[in-house]
């Protein structure tokens, strides 16, 4: 029997607010990072493997990527 593949869709986290020249120079808030743990260490503890990751060029998701 074949396992079915999952996909997830998860959101960057808390990040600075709007004033910024161009938004993708946002940076996760404190508050940002902390969710972004968390929700690793769910994925963790379920024993869920992450084949691919996608993610847009703006600093905020790939800091996501990277602590994730």
């Amino acid at each position: 029997m074949r396992k079915l593949k999952r996909l997830y869709v998860l959101r960057h986290g808390n990040a600075q607010p709007y004033g910024y020249a161009h938004d993708e120079s946002r940076e996760l808030t404190e508050l940002g990072v902390a969710e972004v743990k968390m929700a690793a260490q769910a994925f963790r503890e379920r024993g869920e493997a992450i084949d691919v990751v996608f993610v847009s060029p703006y600093v905020r998701t790939s800091k996501r990527q990277r602590l994730f």
